[in-house]
């Protein structure tokens, strides 16, 4: 599969996703991972987070290798959970142009509080845009 940058090759830092087409038959893409990791930018202490993301796929997918290898990248970022939210809600439209995306990001537990946040890309037909 030599159209792929990252698959069956020993890459580990991201450069981009994979993608490939789906049937239209595929309606729903779920990836979910408890992998990623960013920085408070304030305290710069680490923050856990589970992350899931929805997407109803135009004609792409995205590979799942290089979505392992774009979660990993965070880690040494700093970025408030609402702002991740949206970056990667916003990077997975760019890499698909998908239908709808959601994402949901959940904060492990810290100093007593659990912090969700979701953030969504909807289609031009829930939005009205044609």
């Amino acid at each position: 599969m030599s159209e792929f940058k990252a698959l069956g090759k020993r890459v580990t830092e991201f450069e981009g996703f994979d993608t490939f087409e789906v049937d239209g038959e595929v309606s729903h893409i779920e990836l979910t991972t408890d992998e990623l990791t960013a920085h408070c930018p304030v305290t710069g202490q680490p923050d856990f987070y589970e992350l899931q993301v929805i997407f109803q796929p135009d004609r792409l997918a995205i590979e799942t290798k290089t979505f392992k290898l774009y979660i990993q990248s965070f880690r040494d970022e700093q970025a408030f959970a609402e702002a991740l939210a949206s970056r990667i809600a916003r990077d997975v439209k760019a890499a698909t142009d998908c239908k709808h995306v959601q994402v949901l990001l959940k904060q492990q537990t810290r100093g007593g509080i659990r912090l969700s946040v979701t953030a969504a890309i909807p289609s031009a037909s829930e939005t009205g845009v044609k």
